[in-house]
């Protein structure tokens, strides 16, 4: 009997082993808020290859889109803001790590790490602040941009991201997550841009 149930007891598990997919593709979309600019919108798709049950590696591909950044002038207590970009787009390519940190039941709460590079492209515009002496006591600053200067502008960007959110997995081959990340990329010391995403999606199994 021993003989008999043993190797049924080794095909189950292994059929468990096998049903898990190995490969999963999660579409994400949801909203972007870079520092300093107008809120945009993110869409996202990852390929995601299972080490562990609990973790994975993937790599992902965004687009970002946002329109106005603002730069501010402080004189006599008063502060004065005008744009100087607008116009943004940034196509992101990164690779991670994603830890379950916790499951409860269908629920997993998890964290992401990811390194990568972005490809930016904006208007950029020169500002200008002109002074107006109303009286001897009264001086009046105008702060704005010379929409005449537009020039369109590329960027190569350095990328790393932290995340964390939550997934429930209906079943072994689809899901919905929500997370909050935050991604800052660089360009030099002079120009970063550091932005947050709060996404929501779906996973499907391969």
């Amino acid at each position: 009997m021993k003989k008999v149930i043993i190797p049924i007891l080794f095909l189950l598990s292994s059929a468990k082993i096998i049903s898990q997919p190995q490969y999963s593709v999660q579409i994400n979309g949801g909203l972007l808020y870079p520092n300093g600019a107008d809120k945009g919108l993110v869409a996202n798709l990852q390929l995601n290859y299972f080490l562990k049950e609990s973790n994975y590696i993937y790599l992902s591909t965004g687009i970002l889109n946002w329109d106005k950044k603002y730069i501010f002038l402080s004189e006599q207590g008063k502060i004065y803001s005008s744009h100087s970009e607008d116009d943004h787009e940034l196509i992101s390519f990164y690779s991670g790590y994603h830890l379950i940190l916790k499951s409860v039941k269908t629920f997993k709460i998890f964290v992401d790490a990811e390194v990568g590079y972005g490809y930016l492209k904006y208007n950029s515009y020169k500002n200008f602040v002109e002074v107006v002496k109303e009286d001897e006591h009264m001086t009046k600053y105008i702060f704005g941009f010379d929409p005449s200067s537009r020039k369109r502008v590329s960027k190569n960007l350095f990328g790393v991201g932290l995340g964390t959110g939550i997934k429930n997995m209906l079943t072994e081959n689809f899901g919905m997550s929500v997370e909050l990340k935050m991604n800052k990329l660089f360009y030099s010391t002079n120009y970063t841009i550091t932005h947050y995403t709060l996404s929501a999606g779906f996973i499907f199994g391969l």
